[in-house]
């Protein structure tokens, strides 16, 4: 049993051969030292296991003497492991090794597994020779991998030039340098297309040169991470990451440090430039303890935030020009929070904005705010006050009284603003007209906020090229009050001049929508007008009980409504090839165009094909007598 053998508990199996060797000691009565010993012979082993890990077959057959080990023949075969070499190691001060090997690890599991090691995953290849003698032995060699894992981290293709040098047969003075190149790599949440990198390990030194390519974007680095029994430093005079022409890159002769231990992060001259665009960190948070730690200052100078998302592989359709700084107290478990936000000349898809200002403190699980966002010279939002953590979480739907530190006290304001503002949020609406605005005050408690005041929506138009629609003289008042909200009449009308209609209160409790009671009219409204379809409807409901069960008693028509099937199937099928097969791609192109399902059917929806508007004047439709409401009626 090579436990017992090793000591070793997860060794445990059984060992089965034949040892066929001559063995000589110059002196028993000395102590046995490699100079005394000489050995010659074959040792072979039949099915045997090691730790779980199965050998078929092995055999050893050489000679040692004078600590010279020539090896005739060394291969050992099983599932999971192969392994041939030979040659001579050399262990004196004169003499030259010149030793030969090959090893497959299949699968690096098992071996893994005698390590003490069990996420790891994957396979590997190496072939190389071991040259040198006990002063400086050297082995020089190739490496292989293949779905080669450690924790959640992974690479497809992993392959490595290494030498290792051991002086003096020691360990603590052993020098590596490697030169690595891995392709479709996963670390944590980053999909890396490749990476290059030649690192040098030297005692507790390692120093790395290192290009990331992931998508679009690029990465290099150079620097050096230093290893000490009780913190880690790693110095990075070199850094930059470049996407699509743009590049942000630390500033020549300045040196970024950061030092991680179990209890604190502490980051010195972490300073990145684009032009004149600036982001810069510096300071010590705690990570553990009850001990407030030193402030960590962040800076951003100009940083254009059109860049930022081309930088970060994102478009969601941020633009402006951004300035802020924050300082973070205390720990990781109770921060503290002092921040300075401004962004100037800002968009956010197609709605632009002048100025956002914003002082955020957040301390204790709770964030005081004083925000503007202003629109133009003469329209612009305010949201003042305080809030807690807890206003972000998903309602209970039971009543929560307001206790001291979890009381909401926010209120905002706004002068007229454009409704343009949607536009930001969706992309369903187009030619967004009308203004907006509000004053809302929010009491209560972060569990179960109560919100007072009014919106206004006066003249707002607006199109929905899904239904090929065009609407205005959207009219409305929301009124608020600490557990209603009373819509006094939404109107709205389609390009013939048939209104909609709603009206009717909404009861708002915890965080949830409650009871509701809602009118809503409308005689031949469009909702439909493109190649899909031509629906007009015209209606007269009452929406009453919860709004999670809702009652609906009324009437409901359709008019000379018309859908088009057959189109409104191809959206989403179509059995016949309209275009030539697409070039082959490689799979990185693949990954790159890759989209979820919601964002396939959007696309499809909007295929401008199926949603061109009819040309010519709007057609006059006849209004459209609706039968007396007989209450008991229920469609």
């Amino acid at each position: 049993d090579p436990a017992r053998l090793l000591s070793r508990p997860e060794a445990k199996g059984t060992v089965t051969g034949a040892v066929n060797a001559d063995f000589t000691i110059a002196d028993v009565d000395a102590p046995l030292t490699p100079e005394s010993v000489t050995a010659t012979g074959q040792l072979t082993l039949v099915p045997s296991t090691i730790g779980g890990l199965k050998i078929d077959s092995a055999k050893v057959d050489g000679t040692y003497a004078r600590q010279i080990g020539d090896v005739r023949a060394f291969t050992l075969t099983g599932p999971d492991l192969a392994v041939n070499a030979s040659g001579r190691i050399a262990l004196d001060r004169s003499s030259a090794s010149n030793l030969k090997y090959h090893v497959e690890a299949v699968n690096i599991p098992e071996l893994a597994k005698l390590a003490g090691q069990t996420d790891v995953g994957g396979s590997a290849i190496l072939d190389g020779t071991i040259t040198g003698n006990a002063a400086s032995l050297v082995a020089t060699g190739t490496m292989d991998g293949s779905n080669v894992s450690y924790g959640k981290n992974s690479a497809l293709d992993l392959d490595s030039r290494y030498t290792v040098t051991l002086p003096e047969l020691l360990l603590a003075k052993m020098h590596v340098d490697a030169t690595t190149k891995g392709t479709f790599i996963k670390a944590g949440s980053f999909q890396i297309n490749e990476l290059t990198a030649a690192t040098t390990y030297d005692g507790r030194r390692v120093r790395f040169t290192t290009n990331i390519k992931e998508k679009s974007r690029e990465l290099d680095a150079k620097g050096q991470v230093i290893l000490h029994p009780d913190h880690q430093e790693i110095h990075l005079p070199e850094l930059s990451v470049r996407t699509q022409g743009v590049e942000w890159k630390t500033v020549a002769g300045n040196e970024a440090t950061i030092k991680y231990s179990p209890d604190s992060v502490v980051l010195k001259n972490v300073r990145l430039v684009s032009g004149d665009q600036s982001l810069d960190v510096s300071g010590t948070i705690a990570l553990k303890g009850e001990a407030p730690s030193a402030a960590l200052d962040v800076k951003a100078q100009k940083v254009d935030l059109k860049q930022l998302e081309t930088l970060l592989l994102q478009n969601r359709g941020f633009t402006g020009t951004l300035s802020a700084n924050a300082r973070v107290t205390g720990t990781t478990a109770a921060p503290a929070v002092d921040g300075h936000i401004e962004i100037q000349n800002g968009a956010f898809r197609t709605y632009k904005y002048e100025a956002l200002v914003a002082d955020v403190d957040y301390a204790g699980r709770r964030m005081i705010l004083d925000a503007t966002l202003r629109q133009s010279a003469t329209e612009q939002i305010t949201a003042k006050g305080s809030m807690p953590l807890s206003a972000f979480a998903r309602g209970t739907g039971t009543h929560a009284d307001a206790v001291a530190g979890d009381e909401m006290d926010l209120h905002i304001t706004s002068t007229a603003l454009n409704l343009g503002v949607v536009q930001g949020f969706t992309d369903f609406v187009t030619n967004v007209t009308g203004t907006l605005q509000a004053d809302v005050r929010v009491t209560g408690s972060g569990a179960d906020p109560h919100v007072v005041g009014f919106i206004d929506i006066r003249n707002g138009g607006f199109g929905v090229p899904l239904a090929g629609g065009t609407y205005t003289g959207l009219n409305t008042r929301i009124n608020l009050t600490p557990d209603l909200m009373r819509l006094q009449e939404f109107q709205i009308v389609d390009e013939h001049g048939r209104a909609l209609n709603i009206a009717g209160e909404l009861a708002v409790h915890e965080k949830q929508l409650g009871a509701v009671n809602i009118t809503v009219t409308s005689d031949n409204f469009e909702v439909i007008d493109n190649e899909l379809g031509d629906v007009g409807v015209g209606a007269s409901l009452q929406v009453t009980g919860e709004l999670r069960r809702p009652k609906i008693v009324g009437d409901l028509r359709l008019a000379t409504g018309r859908l088009e099937v057959d189109r409104l199937m191809q959206l989403f099928y179509d059995p016949y090839a309209t275009e030539a097969i697409a070039e082959v791609v490689s799979a990185e192109r693949i990954v790159e165009g890759a989209g979820s399902a919601q964002e396939a059917t959007q696309s499809a929806l909007k295929r401008p094909r199926c949603l061109r508007r009819r040309r010519g004047p709007p057609k006059r439709r006849p209004p459209m007598r609706l039968p007396p409401r007989r209450a008991s009626s229920s469609r």
